[in-house]
């Protein structure tokens, strides 16, 4: 079975930090429970296809956390699981986002601008968006809902969701040279609301 970049990389976070073998029993026991309609089937239907993306998306992860807190400590389990959500995040962002290159958006006309913008974040499954700003050197947008948090608390695991957002914050501060992510709070959180500021670096600053 061909696996795709996230769960690829999901998966080797497991195998290095428990063995070949054990990450292997992990998956086909997440495997298992996912055909028995965990975590979601005490859930009425999707509502629509973002509501089945998300689900699918985050779905592996909720399990993976539930079969981890019973073979190991909960710090354990919480710190796997982290650091699965994480390497799959910046996987997926990585095929979604792309590079976010300065003199790709600055060449653009605005008109060019916004759409490319607009494109890309509507491949996020989770997330209601009011864009606020598209420009050359700063995007700033708000997600004003986002199904994965909703979906935790849905699962009883309201604990996870703070680990979703962990893989912008990576991507976006490490990963995507030149561009900062500015962003006070979280509905993850308690917010209410995920204000985002993507800003290109000042070359003086030495990114």
């Amino acid at each position: 079975m061909k696996l795709d970049a996230p769960t690829r990389a999901a998966f080797g976070v497991l195998r290095r930090r428990f063995g070949w073998w054990r990450a292997l029993a992990l998956g086909l026991a997440i495997e298992r429970r996912r055909s028995a309609g965990r975590p979601f089937g005490h859930l009425p239907p999707p509502r629509d296809e973002k509501d089945a993306r998300s689900r699918a998306q985050i779905g592996p992860a909720i399990v993976l956390f539930g079969v981890l807190v019973e073979r190991y400590d909960d710090s354990t389990a919480i710190a796997a699981t982290a650091a699965v959500v994480e390497a799959a995040a910046l996987a997926f962002l990585g095929q979604t986002v792309g590079p976010l290159r300065r003199e790709t958006l600055a060449s653009m006309s605005p008109d060019e601008r916004d759409r490319f913008v607009r494109e890309r974040m509507a491949r996020f499954p989770n997330a209601d968006v009011r864009f606020d700003h598209i420009g050359a050197d700063e995007v700033r947008f708000t997600v004003t809902a986002c199904r994965f948090v909703a979906l935790c608390h849905a699962a009883g695991c309201p604990e996870l969701a703070p680990l979703f957002c962990a893989g912008d914050a990576r991507f976006f501060g490490e990963v995507e040279p030149d561009v900062v992510l500015i962003r006070e709070t979280t509905l993850a959180v308690g917010g209410d609301r995920c204000p985002f500021v993507l800003r290109y670096a000042d070359p003086a600053d030495g990114r």
